[in-house]
């Protein structure tokens, strides 16, 4: 939960402008599988 929140930090501080679209749907990969791991 930790480390999700720090990777959305880090999108939101705008370390990566560029690739913001990939590492949003990264984001959204990775945080599915959690979800789903822990269910």
């Amino acid at each position: 939960m930790q480390f999700e929140s720090a990777f959305y930090l880090s999108l939101k501080s705008g370390l990566y402008p560029n690739y913001e679209p990939l590492f949003r749907s990264l984001y959204c990969l990775m945080a599915l599988s959690i979800f789903t791991f822990y269910d």
